[in-house]
């Protein structure tokens, strides 16, 4: 098929695929980008890792939607770094929506105690560019590798941050990549 990431070979194991957003939208150019979390700030989550990688970004600011055992320790590691994190409480999932069609990268920063993580799927289908970890359920399986880092390491992030992986086209990266997928079993059985 010519894609020999590791992405690939997950979602053929698993044929996973996600469907095309109908949200599409540029990567805002020349202005601030902003970037979104939500969820249970818990250690788990790796919340820290995204506040210390837009701290040093000039033309990034973080929205972190949640609340949880470790808001208190990030809201101070924010104030530390002069990092600019806007801290919002839990809400319904319509308005977590919202706010996903209102920003423009999703970050997902989870390591390997992460169990599947369906915000990455939703912030596909609204059209976010999405950022996730080798480490985590969803974004190890469904992204492909340009959108990934391993969990913790902030130059990593930083550096995807920079130059965000684009939003469109995941939905159809997957599905082609599972065609792929059948016809490779097709002739496997064919062979056999």
């Amino acid at each position: 098929s010519g894609h020999d990431c590791e992405s690939v070979k997950r979602m053929r194991i698993w044929g996973y695929s996600v469907e095309e957003s109908k949200h599409r939208r540029p990567l805002r150019d020349g202005r601030n980008l902003s970037v979104l979390w939500v969820g249970r700030m818990m250690r788990v989550k790796n919340v820290d890792t995204i506040i210390k990688a837009i701290a040093t970004l000039n033309n990034v600011r973080l929205v972190l939607i949640g609340d949880g055992p470790k808001k208190r320790n990030l809201q101070e590691l924010a104030e530390r770094l002069s990092a600019a994190v806007t801290f919002l409480p839990s809400m319904p999932l319509t308005r977590i929506r919202e706010a996903m069609r209102a920003h423009d990268v999703y970050v997902f920063a989870s390591g390997n105690g992460e169990g599947w993580g369906a915000v990455v799927n939703e912030a596909l289908e609204e059209g976010m560019s999405v950022i996730g970890t080798y480490e985590a359920g969803s974004s190890a399986t469904i992204l492909p590798d340009e959108a990934l880092f391993h969990a913790g390491d902030v130059k990593a992030l930083r550096e995807k941050l920079a130059n965000p992986p684009p939003a469109v086209g995941i939905g159809a990266w997957s599905l082609s990549n599972m065609a792929d997928a059948f016809v490779d079993f097709i002739k496997g059985q064919e062979n056999a």
